[in-house]
């Protein structure tokens, strides 16, 4: 810690806020400090979370696109420096806000049939997937469309590609049309399966190198240590301070220095 880091602040777990929809507020950076610290113990967190920066970044980010506390970060994966969402999480956003009127999805085979039970194509093997999709304000319809030749022509169809592609072709569909007719819901938010070709953040670490994460963690050289005291029926049950400088700054330089050594 610097010279100029303010004395500690003794809290109790239970002085801290708790909204109306029961998130627990934070009145200044000390009580955001402890939030994310009784969230990492907890132990509920995706393991892609390392670091407390990865935490901070990934909730206000979640708060930005109108996401919620903890579900919010089981859904948002931080990648290559890029707070992204995947799976169902975009097109629940673009529902939330009642953006469109309709969506149709499908998948086809070789022979640009529609696979389905009156086509009696289930067992074919997807070649395509389209996305159609209209606005409600406007009537806008968006149709896109991917195909395992385009994935074939962009390198990209190997790995999960080669696994789950059917669902690889729908997300990347879905991915493209909602990018361009719910841009304004979006804001141009990175999607897993579109823009790196995941539907499993764990594929693709967090960059722990990220400049993003550099400047998030010098901000919390500056946070006071916490001193966190539990009290149940009058008896002190736990007692323990938050961060803990020489534990902190050797836990994630270690981990630093391991990543690099590994590449």
């Amino acid at each position: 810690m610097n010279d100029e880091t303010i004395e500690p602040i003794k809290k109790s777990v239970m002085d801290l806020t708790v909204s109306k929809n029961g998130d627990i507020a934070a009145k200044d950076v000390n009580e955001l400090a402890m939030k994310f610290k009784m969230m990492i113990d907890s132990g509920m967190l995706p393991d892609r979370y390392k670091k407390a920066s990865q935490v901070i970044v990934a909730y206000q980010y979640a708060q930005e696109v109108g996401l919620k506390g903890l579900t919010a970060l089981k859904q948002i994966a931080i990648i290559k420096g890029t707070p992204t969402l995947y799976g169902d999480l975009p097109l629940s956003l673009v529902h939330a806000k009642k953006t469109l009127s309709s969506i149709e999805e499908f998948l086809f085979d070789k022979d640009n049939k529609k696979i389905c039970w009156e086509n009696k194509n289930l067992t074919n093997p997807p070649f395509g997937a389209v996305c159609i999709t209209v606005r409600a304000d406007n009537g806008a319809r968006r149709e896109t469309f991917f195909t395992t030749e385009m994935a074939k022509k962009a390198n990209i169809y190997k790995a999960v590609w080669l696994s789950y592609t059917g669902h690889m072709l729908k997300y990347r569909a879905r991915g493209e049309n909602l990018k361009d007719n719910a841009s304004d819901v979006l804001n141009n938010v990175g999607i897993g399966e579109y823009d790196f070709n995941t539907m499993n953040p764990s594929e693709n670490p967090i960059d722990y190198n990220d400049s993003t994460n550099d400047e998030v963690n010098g901000l919390l050289e500056n946070v006071a240590p916490i001193e966190v005291e539990v009290v149940v029926n009058g008896e002190t049950t736990e007692k323990h301070e938050w961060p803990d400088e020489n534990e902190f700054l050797e836990k994630h330089d270690v981990e630093n220095k391991t990543k690099k050594e590994d590449k």
